[in-house]
């Protein structure tokens, strides 16, 4: 999952005021819109828009928290698997895939709303 407070390069309890001036920071330097800066400039108007939003801004941090939950109960998860005995390497390597998979689907969610698909 695109984490849009590290976007917009603010702390995650960053005031409105912060995250005002941080993209407009990063919305005014003189670049030109290329393809990539565009879709830059996409991902950072999708980051003022959820985060400069109070319910929207509530509805991101609760989602991103229970990503990092889920990345958490795999890495448990991954551990007690170690006590028990099993393959270390496999248990670690389908935590890892399970949150690329998570990451993947997030972003794609976050890329289509940004897209406004």
């Amino acid at each position: 999952m695109v984490n849009l407070y590290a976007v917009l390069g603010v702390q995650d309890n960053a005031t409105q005021q912060e995250i005002h001036d941080a993209h407009m920071r990063l919305t005014q330097k003189p670049d030109g819109l290329t393809d990539g800066r565009l879709r830059d400039k996409r991902l950072l108007d999708e980051a003022w828009d959820r985060l400069t939003t109070t319910q929207k801004k509530k509805n991101y941090d609760q989602r991103i928290k229970k990503c990092e939950q889920e990345l958490q109960d795999k890495a448990e998860e991954a551990t007690t698997t170690r006590v028990k005995g099993t393959d270390v390497a496999e248990a670690a390597a389908a935590a890892a895939a399970a949150r690329r998979d998570k990451e993947q689907s997030l972003w794609e969610d976050t890329r289509r709303n940004a897209l406004g698909r």
